[in-house]
């Protein structure tokens, strides 16, 4: 998979990204904010434990592409997804790859059917997040 930056899946955590620029940020390792609770969004605060944030984080294997090879970046979408670009491969918490490409849709509101991917839910839900 080349340069492609994995982005993976925590039980019942955040996503742990090593090397992602985050809202044009330098690219640094992070772990963002899943089940949107976090104090510090677009980053993990810790929150998802006291919420009794739950997911196994085995998710159904989605599209495998072939990544591009271009930076990953991590655009926080106002009151909705973190929208990833460049070479990415995401992963759940047991290691298998559930996407490969360069252009997906991460759910940071908690509540999506589709887990780890954005479904649209946060706008049923009201979530509120910069």
């Amino acid at each position: 998979m080349g340069d492609a930056v994995t982005i993976e899946g925590t039980e019942s955590g955040p996503y742990h990204c090593p090397n992602a620029k985050v809202s044009g940020a330098p690219g640094a390792e992070v772990w963002l904010c899943r089940c949107g609770g976090s104090q510090n969004k677009p980053h993990c605060d810790g929150s998802h434990r006291a919420l009794g944030f739950t997911d196994a984080a085995r998710w159904p294997v989605g599209t495998l592409g072939t990544p591009s090879g271009t930076e990953l970046a991590v655009e926080v979408r106002p009151h909705g997804p973190l929208l990833v670009t460049g070479a990415v491969v995401v992963a759940d918490a047991a290691g298998t790859v559930v996407f490969c490409g360069d252009r997906t849709a991460l759910c940071r509101c908690g509540a999506s059917g589709n887990k780890p991917f954005c479904d649209g839910t946060h706008k049923k839900q009201g979530f509120q997040a910069p």
